[in-house]
């Protein structure tokens, strides 16, 4: 009787282990995601904002979430001793602008990283001002956990 007693308890013991275990784990990983997602809103907005990428052509007009093309084609002709100089915006990330309608075309604008990453999409403007047109695109950011 006593030996059952004390396997139970024994069993109990090791259950409870192991729920504290996994608890604090669980807490460690969404706790690394939400400051991960926080830092892919850094880089999203650092993105939409900087005069390397938004549009002006179009109408002579600044507009918001809107990216030119041609400054794309810039962008991704400079050497990657240049874009090294972006780390501190974009810092582990990954940036592509790829166009949706009417045809489809992608712009890799800065890849720095790593493994595990949070993907984030926002929908944008691109500007094709030699025609004088505005097409549908998608930024993608991937930021990896630092």
């Amino acid at each position: 009787m006593f030996e059952s007693i004390l396997v139970v308890f024994v069993v109990t013991i090791f259950i409870v282990i192991g729920i504290v275990i996994y608890a604090s784990l669980q807490g460690n990983s969404s706790q690394r995601d939400a400051i991960t997602e926080l830092r892919a809103s850094r880089v999203q907005h650092s993105a939409l904002t900087m005069p390397e990428f938004t549009c002006e052509a179009c109408g002579g007009s600044l507009r918001d979430n809107c990216f030119d093309t041609a400054k794309l084609d810039a962008f991704i002709s400079l050497p990657s001793a240049t874009k090294d100089k972006y780390y501190s915006y974009f810092g582990k990330s990954k940036l592509a602008v790829e166009q949706k309608y009417p045809q489809e075309m992608r712009w890799n604008l800065y890849d720095k990283s790593g493994e595990g990453r949070i993907r984030a999409y926002m929908p944008i403007l691109l500007c094709n001002a030699t025609q004088n047109t505005y097409n549908f695109g998608v930024l993608i950011i991937d930021v990896s956990p630092q």
